[in-house]
């Protein structure tokens, strides 16, 4: 299993996050004590201090976008936040134990006490200001505080330095700090001269769509930065060859999005994607408007295989969001995406309404964990919570440039309806450029006009053959709605008993519908399974929030 993450929250972190931070931490306190231990007395004033000062380059060097460890290692620089954390843990610990033993013995006026005190005390500022929950309700306030403790902290770090050895440290990640500002400039300079300007629509209350003229190249799954003065905020490319980001807005720059059109310059890309193209088959989990990374992905897997270069054979895009209505966010690139077919690629596209938390992105007010959704009297939601099987979902022809395609499935089991729903045979006719259903089906049924029940109710089940949300014919025939959240661990046990190939498994969304994807990956790529003859599952994971 592959987990593109490092360590972010501690009380969120995974085994494997915890255990890096861990012996990270216990190197360098042992190292550290280790060379201070001479004739049998360990002296540890001084290491400790060198160890604070050692960290410098890591913590200022792992917090910038263009890392010089992330294009030699190709980790993207996110993942290597929670290394840029685990140092900064790390220097402040170290930094602290140099300082306490003087502090105990008294105030001293001198020149190295008081360059001592202006180097430790903005870090502690800076480090209880990295709490997460203050992070997040005032994430401005939190770049504001950090900048100016580091300036502080550098400055009292450079004065306190006894020699030449321990400016080198500091030096070396101001260094990695100039060479970030400067492929960042140049990258904006070079987009800046792209000619319109940025199209902001809102789609709900809380969410808009923004357009961004660019020159710039990226692959799907990889993030830009809009930056508006000195702040700057990422956001995943929604397609792989148009700048668009689906944004919701919280507070500061994205709150000021819903109410103006700012201005604000394009720098990107950045992130080291994995090549999902790869695998035979594919489970792409998204959340809210982590949708983004599940939409870019899907349109690289499809534009891949007209051109007989990926090895995809079946797509599944789930996503979980709070109204069916808003379909209508992701309609144009889903419509895009599927114009001139699938090619050889089979696509579902199931979308979970779940009237809950679960979809949306950490921030103020958010409760992460999710809350039940409402149940449905007498409707049994396929791959939900409430049930285990998934639905009957619709297979595109390899070339929906023809208007009359044949419908088929992967997955199993039912259609349902509330009220009204379309209900598909295997084998049935599907008119595309009308959007209808052929009179030759063995066994169709169409109940109730589709824009009345649309208006009226949500409509569960295939969406085949319906006008609504703004879909296109294509795209409808393999959009499938369910109640309720989805059961990651019944979708992919569905998925991985038809695969044929590599599975993979990728996610984008809140915490909480990480761990859950998580959770269903290592119960179905367990050891029974594999001592079964399953093939192994491989996972990324794309968390976003602060």
């Amino acid at each position: 299993m592959h987990v593109r993450r490092y360590p972010l929250l501690l009380w969120r972190a995974t085994g494997a996050e915890l255990l890096t931070t861990f012996v990270y931490t216990g190197l360098v306190v042992g190292i550290t004590f280790w060379s201070g231990y001479k004739d049998g007395e360990l002296r540890y004033l001084k290491p400790t201090g060198h160890a604070a000062f050692a960290q410098l380059p890591l913590v200022i060097g792992l917090a910038s976008r263009n890392s010089v460890l992330s294009a030699i290692t190709g980790v993207s620089p996110h993942a290597l936040k929670g290394l840029h954390r685990a140092a900064g843990r790390v220097c402040i610990l170290m930094a602290s134990i140099h300082s306490i033993p003087f502090l105990l013995k008294g105030f001293k006026p001198s020149w190295m006490y008081i360059t001592g005190l202006v180097a430790w005390i903005p870090f502690l500022v800076m480090a209880v200001s990295s709490v997460a929950p203050l992070r997040r309700a005032a994430y401005e306030v939190f770049i504001a505080i950090h900048i100016l403790m580091l300036v502080a902290t550098l400055v009292g770090c450079w004065l306190h330095a006894p020699t030449w050895y321990y400016k080198a440290w500091i030096s070396a990640g101001l260094g990695l700090w100039v060479l970030d500002r400067v492929v960042s400039l140049t990258r904006l300079a070079i987009n800046s001269i792209s000619a319109g300007k940025p199209e902001i629509e809102r789609l709900s209350p809380e969410v808009v769509r923004v357009r961004v003229p660019s020159r710039l190249k990226w692959k799907a799954g990889q993030h830009g930065y809009l930056r508006t003065g000195t702040q700057s905020h990422p956001f995943t490319f929604a397609s792989p060859t148009e700048a668009v980001f689906l944004i919701r807005g919280h507070a500061g720059f994205t709150h000021r999005l819903l109410t103006s059109s700012p201005r604000f310059a394009l720098d990107g890309p950045y992130g080291t994607p994995p090549d999902l193209n790869a695998f035979a088959n594919l489970l792409l989990i998204t959340g809210g408007t982590g949708v983004s990374y599940g939409l870019a992905h899907l349109a690289s897997i499809i534009s891949a295989a007209r051109t007989h270069t990926s090895a995809a054979s079946q797509v599944r895009l789930v996503w979980n969001v709070r109204d069916a209505s808003h379909i209508r966010w992701i309609a144009p690139l889903l419509n895009d995406a599927l114009a001139r077919g699938s090619a050889y690629v089979r696509v579902a596209i199931d979308v979970y309404v779940t009237r809950s938390h679960l979809s949306d992105e950490p921030g103020p007010g958010t409760d992460s964990a999710g809350a039940s959704p409402p149940e449905t009297p007498g409707v049994s939601a396929p791959g939900s919570r409430a049930s285990s099987p998934v639905s009957d979902i619709a297979r595109p022809p390899r070339a929906l440039l023809s208007s009359r395609v044949s419908v088929s499935t992967f997955g199993s089991a039912s259609i349902y309806s509330q009220p009204c729903s379309t209900s598909l045979s295997l084998g049935a006719d599907i008119d595309v450029e009308k959007g209808s259903v052929g009179e030759n089906s063995a066994s169709s049924t169409l109940v109730g006009d589709s824009e009345k029940c649309a208006a009226s109710h949500t409509l569960f089940g295939s969406l085949a053959g319906l006008d609504v949300y703004g879909l296109s014919p294509a795209a409808a025939l393999v959009t499938t709605l369910h109640p309720g959240r989805c059961d990651a661990e019944a979708l992919l046990r569905a998925d991985v008993a038809g695969a044929d190939g590599q599975m993979a498994v990728a996610v984008c969304g809140p915490p909480s519908l990480d761990k859950d994807v998580r959770r269903a990956v290592l119960r179905v790529n367990g050891v029974r399974e594999a001592l079964e003859g399953q093939g192994p599952v491989a996972f990324f994971s794309e968390t976003f929030g602060l």
